[in-house]
């Protein structure tokens, strides 16, 4: 016996929705007078252990915000933002990844300062952190103070874990420090089904964090603009 698998997808906006998915059998009339109910077994069988097969090759890849839309969330008094490209040095990233115990595998970083009447009054930095399969996008705020500001996602590419696009997950983190564990299951609350997405957030927000102190906050080297 032979059979046809159709598998149509069509994307609506990012999402991916199933359409429909037809079977076809060489000799289907004869088996399905001899035996339907086994056959609609056979087939309920064979396209389930086919869908949880394929499923961790689709992700519902889904763009909540735009760069200068994420900005605005950040920086949200700021009269302008200047971004600067800035190079983490070899010494630099030795000390930055033994004090946060995370790694910083990039050389250089893409760094936003917010600037108002008095002066820079923030910093933020777009991070790209792995979940359970994809890279999660968001973007960090930080205040001059070295505090958490606000945490928004920008797109989320995973096909679970969505909780963690939401306020009542990102609002942990606003007025966070690197005094702070900023850990999941110490002062970040996980939720159910969004295990590895919460720890990916937590993660990017420490390194963001780090970043931002050894850029411009730190006492000693690069110094605020």
């Amino acid at each position: 016996m032979k059979f046809n698998f159709i598998f149509k997808m069509s994307w609506k906006g990012s999402t991916n929705v199933l359409l429909s998915l037809d079977f076809e059998a060489a000799g289907w009339e004869t088996m399905h007078q001899r035996d339907s109910k086994s056959f609609r077994k056979l087939k309920t069988i064979i396209f389930t252990g086919w869908l949880f097969a394929a499923l961790p090759l689709f992700s519902s890849a889904e763009t909540l915000l735009t760069e200068p839309e994420a900005l605005k969330i950040v920086f949200p008094k700021s009269q302008s933002v200047e971004t600067q490209v800035r190079t983490l040095a070899a010494s630099q990233r030795d000390a930055l990844q033994k004090k946060a115990g995370l790694r910083f595998p990039e050389t250089e970083y893409r760094m936003f300062i917010g600037h108002g009447k008095e002066g820079v009054d923030g910093y933020a930095v777009i991070m790209n952190e792995i979940g359970k399969h994809e890279y999660i996008t968001f973007i960090v705020g930080v205040s001059p103070k070295g505090e958490i500001r606000d945490v928004a996602v920008m797109d989320y590419r995973e096909t679970r874990g969505w909780e963690v696009k939401e306020q009542r997950f990102l609002r942990q983190f606003r007025g966070k420090s690197l005094a702070d564990p900023i850990t999941v299951d110490r002062d970040i609350v996980n939720y159910t089904g969004a295990t590895l997405s919460s720890h990916a957030i937590a993660r990017g927000v420490k390194k963001a964090l780090s970043l931002v102190q050894a850029f411009y906050l730190q006492p000693a080297g690069n110094k605020q603009p």
